[in-house]
């Protein structure tokens, strides 16, 4: 797989620099103004926090400590990784002051690492695949997406899950160039191992990566059906996962009698401790009604929603705030949707050839007789394209967090969030900047169009995640800053 050859530019190192530190400073800005009522699930999510700060050991899911009286059931049955990351900036922080709202900011720190973490990652992944203009542009898509930039501040599990994304995206590449040498090997397999321990609507991206590594070794090296490579480098992976993420799964074996995952203890303490209306028995599924089907639940619009399944998710994808009750214009929504559809119209003709296995085509102009022609060529590769494995990780990292959340909704509990389509975030943003760079390239004829394009992007997404920030979030934290920015 042939990246673009990466060049040290001083320039260059200090915008990232620059961008990765303002990141991080608005992150932060982020983190200390809202309660932990706010957002989604961080109070259930806290106290497992808070029981790592005062035992310095992983609770039971069922400790009466960190169980919800509401729901029957606590977040420390599932992987912990981003609470125990949380841990060491409390005690920190503790040595200087047992404020409860500065513990808690400092537990959302972690949050805002995976956020700067994401951002490093989408840096290093645009580098390889596009230049300028849209690089930039690729990049304020990932990390300026308010629904996306919420999660980096406060305590939750989807922020590990796209750092987790990234990292292994950026293995894929690294590992495609250098043919899984032994250091690619070892940076996917923690990649593996921190997806592992996020959230488990992130674990397509894991599908993705096996794929991805099995294939490559196997169709597109100089060596095809390279069985002992395989074996011998995913041995390697296997055993440092283990290490590093079984550990979490054989507690769960182990404390709970079998369910490595802890779904079914989770199910089971539902059911004994939850409140009625909320314990699963009582839970009525679009799967047990005989005349509904998956499409009836995409298009349905429950009578509290101002939107179907579909459009729900979709919103809140572009931006939600609090428990999905704080939303931004809906027109803004829709001019995503224009943006998303044109990015799409510009992908779609390079579909045939980015997902080409065997054939590789293109095309050069020349002057013959005097008159200008385009000679398109095609020829068959002896091995797999690289680019068109890759390709294929990228889509299945698009497509399996779609599967999952409908299946989840469908199936165990409806909740049309954006936030569990969230891991498809870096492939979504991918697909329309190769579409706008294609479209800009074939029918814009001054380049100079394009990077305007790209630049006021840049500039629309910072000022929505601004504007969020300062009209949305702000306010329903309880800051008037307008009351103190014009003296009234």
């Amino acid at each position: 797989m042939k990246g673009k050859k990466i060049q040290i530019d001083r320039k260059e190192i200090r915008f990232e620099v620059l961008f990765l530190t303002l990141i991080g400073l608005f992150l932060f800005a982020w983190a200390v103004i809202q309660p932990v009522t706010f957002s989604p699930d961080e109070q259930m999510r806290y106290k497992v926090v808070e029981y790592l700060f005062r035992h310095n050991a992983l609770p039971h899911g069922g400790d009466p400590e960190v169980l919800d009286k509401s729901w029957g059931i606590s977040y420390a049955f599932y992987p912990m990784l981003s609470y125990m990351v949380s841990y060491p900036f409390m005690k920190l922080v503790s040595l200087f002051t047992m404020n409860e709202r500065a513990l808690l900011v400092a537990a959302r720190m972690a949050e805002v690492l995976f956020g700067v973490g994401t951002a490093f990652y989408t840096l290093k992944i645009g580098k390889r695949f596009f230049k300028d203009a849209y690089e930039k542009m690729f990049l304020c898509l990932v990390t300026l997406l308010p629904g996306a930039f919420v999660l980096f501040s406060y305590v939750n599990c989807d922020s590990l899950a796209l750092f987790a994304t990234a990292m292994l995206i950026y293995s894929w590449i690294r590992g495609l160039e250098d043919e899984w040498s032994w250091k690619s090997c070892i940076r996917l397999a923690v990649g593996v191992s921190v997806c592992a321990l996020s959230y488990y609507n992130a674990y397509g991206v894991i599908l993705a990566s096996v794929i991805v590594f099995c294939f490559s070794i196997l169709f597109c090296e100089e060596k095809k059906w390279n069985f002992k490579k395989l074996l011998t480098r995913g041995l390697v992976i296997i055993a440092i996962v283990a290490v590093l993420a079984g550990w979490w799964f054989a507690r769960n074996y182990v404390l709970y009698d079998g369910d490595a995952l802890g779904l079914h203890i989770t199910t089971e303490y539902a059911e004994k401790f939850a409140e009625e209306a909320r314990k699963p028995s009582n839970r009525y599924t679009f799967q047990m009604n005989p005349a509904a089907n998956v499409f009836t639940m995409l298009f349905y619009q429950p009578a509290n929603h101002h939107h179907n399944w579909m459009m729900m998710v979709y919103y809140s994808f572009i931006g939600s705030f609090g428990y999905m009750t704080i939303w931004p214009p809906e027109w803004i929504g829709k001019l995503f949707m224009v943006f998303f559809l044109i990015g799409t119209l510009g992908i779609l003709p390079q579909l045939r050839s980015m997902f080409s296995l065997r054939r590789s085509r293109f095309s050069e102009k020349k002057r013959i007789c005097g008159t200008q022609m385009e000679i398109k060529y095609t020829y068959r590769l002896s091995r797999w394209s690289k680019e068109a494995v890759f390709h294929i990780g990228i889509a299945l990292t698009l497509l399996l967090p779609n599967i999952l959340n409908v299946y989840n909704s469908y199936v165990n509990d409806y909740q049309p969030q954006g936030r569990y389509s969230m891991p498809m975030l870096i492939p979504l943003m991918y697909f329309m900047t190769m579409g706008y760079r294609r479209l800009f390239e074939k029918y814009g004829r001054d380049s100079r169009v394009g990077k305007v394009f790209c630049y006021a992007v840049c500039i629309a997404m910072a000022a929505f995640l601004i504007y969020c920030y300062l009209f949305l979030v702000l306010p329903s934290c309880g800051i008037k800053w307008k009351k103190y920015l014009i003296g009234r």
